[in-house]
């Protein structure tokens, strides 16, 4: 239910709507991703985890540091089976960047943009 709320909030679209959507949202995503600021709950990582592993991205949890195996990270991956550079993943808070939950969004052409309160 969290992707499609996801999905409702980018597109306008109800749930009916929502599978002809998700490519518009990863768009939507990497273009604003201050958009996921609104989104910082653990089960909204979860729904957009969802929408992008259907998309064929590479989705599991955080690999490294304190929060290992913890919070959601997904990597794109081409229809070569190669990563592409673009990721996003949800820090559930804590250490370094604050105590506050944080999207991670990158690409090789935007960099790496962090959202979330203390981010401001």
């Amino acid at each position: 239910m969290a992707g499609v709320f996801i999905v409702s909030f980018f597109t306008g679209a109800g749930e009916e709507k929502a599978g002809a959507k998700t490519g518009a949202i990863v768009q939507e995503i990497f273009s604003n991703p201050k958009a996921l600021e609104k989104f910082l709950g653990e089960s909204h990582a979860g729904g957009l985890g969802g929408l992008l592993k259907g998309l064929g991205w590479d989705v599991g949890t955080l690999g490294k540091g304190s929060h290992a195996g913890q919070g959601m990270r997904a990597l794109e991956v081409n229809a070569e089976g190669k990563m592409t550079g673009r990721a996003i993943s949800w820090h559930p808070g804590g250490g370094h960047h604050g105590p506050s939950p944080y999207w991670k969004v990158s690409s090789p052409q935007g960099g790496i943009v962090r959202v979330g309160p203390q981010f401001q």
